[in-house]
């Protein structure tokens, strides 16, 4: 972020203060004013941030429209019967939040229904956010629902186009229930005229010279990779799915919770 000095004539502002009878050489009046730029930049930045944070959060495509949050500390493994593995999937979701602060990372939670992904998704999706990373939840259902609208009201298309430019550059990006667009349990590739614009997500996403993740990404999914693989391309597969078994979080064992 550029310091706002870039915009201020700082001479100019001087030689005005010496007209004006002001020691412009008082080490207590330069502190003054070093700390008052300081803290205004500090002030800009903060609202730069803040709007760039709210201007993603309201990009999120929620199931049904009902906004969902949820945080490490609502998880209780009591609830499942094998409360061992419930209690290590959670220990591995909040490790690699916290490794993907300073390192992006690409991560997948692989289960059935209801075993809470979505929930551990989104607890990773807040611990970032509260360490200044724009975050961003996307449903496969509703993104393809949008998708089949696009045509009759424009301003779903319209909105539609920000939802996908703003899954390109997001710090964060959950992507809930992959493989829904092709199915329940992934039978079918998914719909070719939505297929290249995921391409562009995920290409978008990953440094493709250099060989490394640009921004992370958290995708949850009832069906293993191999199904995953019959819906996406090999290519999409590749760079928006971890190959590193330590990144890929997988919820057997577990019940489903749902009343």
């Amino acid at each position: 972020m550029e310091s706002l000095g870039r915009f201020i004539d700082m001479k100019a502002v001087r030689d005005m203060a010496k007209k004006n009878g002001v020691n412009v050489d008082d080490p207590e009046l330069s502190q003054k004013v070093s700390d008052y730029r300081r803290n205004t930049h500090n002030e800009w930045v903060g609202a730069v941030h803040k709007s760039k944070a709210a201007h993603y959060a309201s990009l999120s495509l929620f199931d049904g429209g009902q906004k969902l949050r949820f945080t490490f500390s609502q998880w209780n493994p009591s609830l499942q019967k094998n409360q061992a593995k419930a209690t290590e999937v959670a220990r591995q979701a909040h490790a690699l939040a916290e490794s993907m602060i300073n390192k992006p990372a690409k991560v997948v939670m692989v289960g059935g229904p209801g075993v809470g992904k979505t929930s551990l998704a989104l607890a990773m999706m807040q611990l970032l956010r509260n360490k200044g990373k724009s975050v961003m939840f996307v449903s496969s259902a509703e993104l393809s629902t949008m998708y089949d609208m696009r045509y009759d009201y424009p301003d779903i298309k319209k909105r539609l186009e920000s939802v996908l430019e703003a899954m390109k550059t997001v710090d964060v990006l959950v992507l809930d229930d992959a493989g829904t667009e092709a199915g329940v349990r992934a039978d079918r590739a998914i719909r070719r005229d939505l297929l290249p614009q995921l391409e562009h997500v995920a290409n978008a996403r990953f440094d493709i010279q250099n060989n490394r993740t640009l921004r992370s990404t958290i995708v949850t999914t009832n069906n293993n990779i191999e199904e995953l693989q019959n819906v996406y391309s090999p290519k999409m597969i590749s760079r928006l799915l971890p190959h590193k078994a330590s990144n890929q979080i997988i919820f057997d064992q577990l019940e489903d919770m749902r009343e």
